[in-house]
């Protein structure tokens, strides 16, 4: 098992090579980890609070005695909080999957634009491709003997 100080260090090393390589990153990347940490302490927070607010509820259920009126307020407080914040990490997470959905929405409608613009590209393709086959085809068909053509004139 390893000792508090081992732990400390481990943990000193890796957030200083974090920070190395947010340094190196694009700012593309260091946007998503800065992002990726502040939804992680959001969350850290969040379930820290409600943990506080379940034992301050979970001592009241089980303690011994007449409840002051401090430690009944103290009960409706941490119940009120507790569903609050329960309330705000279901809203964010619930948050969270929109946004995927919607840029996954996103990503698909731009797909299907471009698809309508190929498809549109190719029949217009099509359409010359068909009146110059059949311009071609004209041109290309000798032409038909008449006989009142000026080639055939047996009157002279």
């Amino acid at each position: 098992m390893m000792s508090t100080i081992q732990i400390v260090a481990a943990t000193s090393m890796a957030f200083i090579a974090l920070l190395f390589t947010i340094a190196r990153a694009t700012p593309e990347e260091t946007s998503k980890v800065i992002g990726w940490g502040r939804q992680s302490a959001y969350f850290g927070l969040l379930i820290l609070l409600i943990g506080v607010c379940t034992y301050n509820i979970i001592s009241f259920v089980i303690g011994v005695g007449q409840p002051s009126r401090v430690e009944i307020a103290n009960f409706v407080a941490a119940t009120l909080l507790s569903i609050w914040y329960t309330y705000l990490l279901f809203a964010h997470l619930i948050d969270i999957r929109r946004t995927k959905h919607r840029k996954k929405i996103e990503e698909l409608e731009s797909e299907l634009a471009e698809i309508k613009q190929q498809a549109l590209t190719l029949e217009i393709e099509a359409k010359i491709t068909e009146k110059l086959s059949v311009l071609f085809s004209a041109l290309l068909q000798p032409p038909a003997k008449d006989a009142g053509g000026p080639g055939n004139d047996k009157s002279c």
